[in-house]
C-alpha cells in the first residue's frame, strides 16, 4: 500500500486523477452491463410473446382441425344416410339385382376417407344402369327423391334429374316464374275433383265443399273507373307561377279585443326560393312583403299574409319554407335529398350542410307538433298494424363522425324502421314511422309503449309475442289480441309448393295427361294435393272478406264462410304434420328434414293467432296495409342507403309519416296542405316572438333572431327557441281538416 504522505503534491494529484479514471471506467462498464442486461430482459419478453403467439396459434389450428374434422363426419354421415335410403329404394322394387345392394353396402363398410364419395358414385351408376326398372316403379323413386309429395314428373325427367346429381333437387326453392302456374294447377284440381266419384280423402272432400263457396264467389262487384285517360283542361291551369306581395292596407281590427288598428307597419323578407324539387332546380330570389299590426289596447301583434305567400323557415334565414316542403316530398318519394338539393345548392352558392339542416329543422320544428297529434290519434286505436324494415344508421353501428361517443353496448349491425298503421276499418287512418336501433322485443316495445290497442297485427316474428307476453299483456281480464298474417302462411305455402322442376314440367303436360295424375294423387290424399287445397282455402277467405267490404255479402254470412274455410285449413294442417314436427317446450320445431315440415312449424307455431280475425270483422287477416306503408321506406333505403344519426332518422320517420297520414286520407295535394299549414306556423311563431322583443324593448319591431339549437345548449330556456315559439299553436283545425270533420 502507498505511503500517501511520502508523496509529493503532483505525485498526490496524478494518483487522484488516476484513480478518478479508474473509477470511470467501472461506471461506464456498469452503465454497459445494465444496458445488456435490459436489452437482454426485452429480448425475453418478446420471445415470451413470440412463444404466447405460437401457442394461441396452435390452439386456434387444433380448433380449426377439430372443426374441419366434425365437418367431415357430417358430410360422410350425410352420404351415408343417403346411400342407405338408396339401397332401402333399390330393395323395395323387385327386379333389383341383389349383388348390386351387396356391392354398395361393401363400400359404405370401408373406413377410408372417400368412401363415401365412393359409394355415392355407385349409386349413381346403379341407379342409371336400372332405368328399366325404374321406369315400372315411378312412384317410388318420385316419391324418393322429389321435394314433396306434390312433385311430378315422367320416367325420363326423373331419370335425368337423378342422373345429373342428386342433391340438384334440393336446391333452394324460386317460385317468380311459377306463381302464375298455381291458379291453372288450380283449375285442373278442381276438375279432377268434379271428375271423382265420393271419398273420405279430406283433399277431395274439402275441395268439393269449396265448389259450392265459390259459386257464390263468382259474383263480381263493380269497380269505379279510377282513370280518366286524356282531359282538355289545359285553359285551367296555371302558365306561370307569380310572386306573391303582401296586401296593403290603411287599418284593421285586432281579433283579440275589436280595437281598431291603425299603426301598420309593411316587413319585407328576401327568400331563397327553389322553381321545382323534381324538375327545374334553379334558385331565384324572392322579396316578400307581409303587414304587421300592433295593438296598443291588449298587446297583441297580427301579421296579415295572402295565403299562397312564401316565407322563410324562421325570422332572418333565407331559404324558403315551400322549398323544405318540396324537398320532404321528394325524399318521401324516394329520392335522395342530396340529389334533390344538389344544383339549388349550387345555383344559390349556399354552405354543403345548409339545405339538409334547414330541412332537418323545417321537419323537428314544424312537422313534429302534427306528427306527435298523429301518434295520439294511433295510440287510441283499437287495432294497430306494425312491421319493420332495415334502413342503416351509421352512428348506431359504430359508423360515421359522431360514432366515437357511442358506447360499445349501444352499438347494432341492423337498424330498423318500424312502421304502424291503423287498420282498413278505422274513420281516422294515420300511419307512423319509428326509428328503433335493433328488432329485439325491448326496443319495439318503446316505439309501442303508450299505445292502448286491443289487437296488433304482425307478422310470424316472434319478438311481437315476447312483447305482447312481457309488456302489453298487463291486465289479465283484457288481454291484447294478436292476429299473425295469413299472407305470410301462403307464402310459406308457395315455398314449398313451387321450388322444384317436377311442378313446371306438371304445367307443362296436356291437360288429360296433368287431371290423371291429380286425380290420382287426391285419391291418394297426396301432402302435395293439400298445400294446392289450403292455398285455394287462403284465397277463398281474402274473397269472402272482399264481398263483406263492398257490400255484396252481409258480415254474418262472411263471417261464417271463413270460420268454414279456416276449419278446412286447420284439418289439412293438423294431418299434414304427422311425423314432420313435434313439440320442445312452448314451441314445435321439425323433427324429420322434410319441405313440408317449415310451413308446418310455422301454422302450429301461430295456429291460433291466425284466426283471431275471426272474431271480430274489423281485424285485418293480414299485414298488407303496413307492407304497403314500408314501400316508400325500401324506394328510399335503395336510393339513399343510410342516415348519419339517430337525429336524422327520427326527423326522417316524422316526414314520412305526415306525408303518408295525408294520403292515406285523400289529401292527394299534399305540398298545398303543408304550403297553409306552415304559414299558420310561422304566423304563429312570428307573433309570438314579436310580441316577446314588444315587452322587452318597448319597440314595434318587424322582426327578431330565434336561438339557434347551438345557442340552445347554453341558454335552454330561452323563450325564443323555435320550440318555445311553436307552443301553444292550435292543431284542431288541420286535424279536422286531416280527418274530414267540421270544426
Amino acid at each position: 500500500m502507498t505511503d500517501l504522505s511520502c508523496l509529493s503534491r503532483d505525485e498526490l494529484i496524478a494518483l487522484l486523477q488516476k484513480k478518478e479514471e479508474e473509477a470511470a471506467a467501472a461506471n461506464a462498464k456498469l452503465v454497459t452491463a445494465e444496458t445488456k442486461a435490459s436489452e437482454a430482459e426485452a429480448k425475453a419478453n418478446q420471445a415470451k410473446a413470440i412463444a404466447r403467439q405460437a401457442e394461441e396459434k396452435v390452439i386456434q389450428a387444433e380448433k380449426r382441425a377439430q372443426q374441419v374434422e366434425e365437418k367431415f363426419v357430417r358430410v360422410r354421415h350425410n352420404y351415408y344416410q343417403l346411400a342407405k335410403g338408396t339401397i332401402h329404394l333399390i330393395n323395395s322394387v323387385n327386379a333389383v339385382k341383389a349383388d348390386y345392394a351387396k356391392q354398395v353396402e361393401q363400400y359404405l363398410l370401408g373406413l377410408d376417407d372417400e368412401f363415401a364419395k365412393t359409394a355415392l358414385n355407385a349409386v349413381l351408376r346403379y341407379v342409371q344402369d336400372s332405368r328399366k326398372i325404374l321406369a315400372s316403379n315411378q312412384r317410388q323413386i318420385v316419391t324418393f327423391f322429389s321435394k314433396g309429395n306434390e312433385a311430378f314428373t315422367s320416367v325420363q325427367q326423373a331419370e335425368t334429374s337423378v342422373a345429373k346429381s342428386l342433391t340438384e333437387l334440393k336446391k333452394a326453392p324460386s317460385f317468380s316464374n311459377n306463381v302464375k302456374a298455381i291458379g291453372t294447377a288450380l283449375e285442373l284440381l278442381h276438375k279432377a275433383v268434379v271428375s271423382l266419384d265420393n271419398t273420405k280423402q279430406s283433399a277431395a272432400r274439402i275441395q268439393k265443399n269449396l265448389e259450392g263457396i265459390k259459386k257464390r264467389l263468382n259474383v263480381r262487384s263493380e269497380k269505379q273507373k279510377t282513370e280518366q285517360g286524356r282531359v282538355n283542361n289545359f285553359e285551367n291551369l296555371d302558365k306561370q307561377p307569380g310572386i306573391v306581395a303582401g296586401r296593403g292596407i290603411s287599418s284593421m281590427r285586432c281579433p283579440e279585443c275589436g280595437c281598431e288598428i291603425t299603426d301598420l307597419k309593411t316587413a319585407l323578407v328576401k327568400i331563397k326560393v327553389q322553381a321545382d324539387a323534381l324538375l327545374n332546380h334553379k334558385a331565384f330570389g324572392q322579396c316578400n312583403g307581409y303587414q304587421v299590426g300592433f295593438c296598443s289596447n291588449c298587446g297583441k301583434v297580427h301579421v296579415l299574409m295572402e295565403p299562397e305567400q312564401d316565407h322563410p323557415l324562421f325570422p332572418e334565414r333565407q331559404i324558403s319554407t315551400r322549398s323544405m316542403i318540396a324537398w320532404n316530398e321528394s325524399v318521401c318519394a324516394g329520392i335522395p335529398l342530396e340529389k334533390a338539393i344538389r344544383h339549388f345548392e349550387k345555383e344559390a352558392e349556399l354552405g354543403s350542410n345548409t339545405c339538409s339542416y334547414s330541412l332537418y329543422d323545417y321537419q323537428r320544428i314544424y312537422l313534429k307538433p302534427l306528427y306527435l297529434e298523429l301518434k295520439k290519434k294511433l295510440q287510441n286505436q283499437p287495432i294497430v298494424l306494425c312491421d319493420e324494415t332495415p334502413f342503416d344508421c351509421l352512428q348506431d353501428q359504430g359508423r360515421g363522425k359522431a360514432a366515437g361517443n357511442q358506447p360499445k353496448s349501444c352499438k347494432s349491425t341492423t337498424n330498423y324502421i318500424v312502421t304502424m298503421t291503423s287498420a282498413d276499418s278505422s274513420e281516422e287512418p294515420v300511419t307512423l314511422y319509428s326509428y328503433s336501433p335493433t328488432r329485439s322485443a325491448e326496443n319495439i316495445g318503446k316505439v309501442l309503449a303508450g299505445f292502448k290497442f286491443k289487437t296488433l297485427v304482425t307478422d310470424g316474428y316472434t319478438g311481437y309475442e315476447t312483447l305482447l307476453r312481457e309488456r302489453l299483456n298487463l291486465k289479465e281480464d283484457e288481454p291484447v289480441l294478436h292476429q299473425s298474417c295469413l299472407v305470410h302462411l301462403r307464402r310459406q305455402i308457395l315455398l314449398t309448393v313451387l321450388p322444384s322442376d317436377h311442378f313446371k314440367q306438371l304445367m307443362k303436360m296436356p291437360e288429360h295427361k296433368a287431371l290423371g295424375i291429380l286425380k290420382e294423387r287426391l285419391e291418394n290424399n297426396a301432402d302435395g294435393i293439400k298445400l294446392l287445397t289450403a292455398l285455394d282455402l287462403i284465397g277463398c277467405v281474402f274473397r269472402l272478406r272482399t264481398l263483406m267490404r263492398d257490400g255484396t255479402l252481409s258480415i254474418r254470412e262472411s263471417m261464417s264462410g271463413q270460420t268454414q274455410l279456416m276449419d278446412w285449413l286447420d284439418e289439412l294442417m293438423m294431418e299434414l304434420k304427422e311425423g314432420l314436427v313435434q313439440k320442445k317446450g312452448a314451441r314445435w320445431v321439425k323433427s324429420k328434414d322434410h319441405p313440408n315440415a317449415k310451413v308446418c312449424v310455422y301454422y302450429l307455431n301461430a295456429r291460433d293467432e291466425l284466426r283471431t280475425f275471426l272474431t271480430d270483422p274489423a281485424i285485418p287477416p293480414c299485414t298488407n296495409k303496413v307492407e304497403r306503408a314500408i314501400r316508400a321506406v325500401t324506394v328510399l333505403r335503395k336510393n339513399s342507403l343510410f342516415k348519419h344519426s339517430p337525429d336524422l332518422m327520427n326527423t326522417l320517420c316524422i316526414g314520412l309519416s305526415v306525408n303518408a297520414t295525408l294520403l292515406a286520407n285523400g289529401i292527394e295535394n299534399t305540398s298545398e296542405f303543408l304550403t297553409e299549414y306552415s304559414q299558420a306556423l310561422y304566423k304563429h311563431m312570428l307573433e309570438k316572438g314579436l310580441e316577446l322583443k314588444w315587452k322587452e324593448t318597448g319597440q314595434q319591431k318587424t322582426s327578431f333572431s330565434i336561438c339557434s339549437e347551438k345557442r340552445a345548449e347554453q341558454d335552454s330556456q330561452s323563450p325564443y327557441l323555435p320550440e318555445k315559439l311553436a307552443e301553444g299553436f292550435n292543431m284542431n283545425p288541420w286535424l279536422n281538416r286531416i280527418f274530414n270533420r267540421k270544426a
